[in-house]
C-alpha cells in the first residue's frame, strides 16, 4: 500500500540540531526516499527526530520503528532497514533513509538495541 503525505504545514517549532552531527559517513541510501508509515506513531507525536531506527513492513511500506517506554519495540513482520536521515514532521512524513554508512550512537535519539546494530551491517555504529 502506498502512503500519502498532506503538503500543507501546520505551525510547529522543530529543533535539529544533532541532525548535523548524527550520520558522521553516508555511504547509500534510500534513492529518491520514502514516504513513511506513521500508523504505529504514538497519539500526539509532532515529530521523528534524524537518527530513528526505520523499518521495512511486510506490505512493502517503511515505518518508523514503533517505540515504547523510550525504548525501540520490535514488531513481527518487519525489516529493520535504516536510519533517518534528517527530522521529520509525522503530518508531512517524507524520509531520507540512510542504509549505508556510519552513524555517531551518542547522538541518536533512542540508543539502538544490539539486534538493530547487526541487523544493520552495512551502517557502523560509533
Amino acid at each position: 500500500m502506498s502512503q500519502a503525505a498532506k503538503l500543507n504545514d501546520e505551525n510547529l517549532e522543530i529543533t535539529t540540531n544533532n541532525d548535523s552531527i548524527i550520520i558522521t559517513h553516508e555511504v547509500a541510501d534510500l534513492p529518491g526516499g520514502a514516504t513513511l508509515d506513521v500508523s504505529g506513531v504514538s497519539e500526539g507525536t509532532k515529530i521523528l527526530e534524524g537518527g530513528h531506527i526505520i523499518v521495512k513492513k511486510s506490505n512493502g511500506d517503511y515505518a518508523p520503528m514503533e517505540v515504547e517506554n523510550g525504548k525501540y519495540k520490535e514488531q513481527g513482520g518487519e525489516t529493520i532497514f535504516g536510519v533517518l536521515k534528517r527530522t521529520i514532521t509525522v503530518a508531512r512524513p517524507q524520509a531520507a533513509i540512510l542504509t549505508a554508512g556510519q552513524v555517531r550512537e551518542k547522538a541518536l535519539p533512542i540508543a539502538p538495541t544490539a539486534k538493530i546494530k547487526t541487523a544493520l551491517p552495512t551502517i557502523k555504529f560509533v
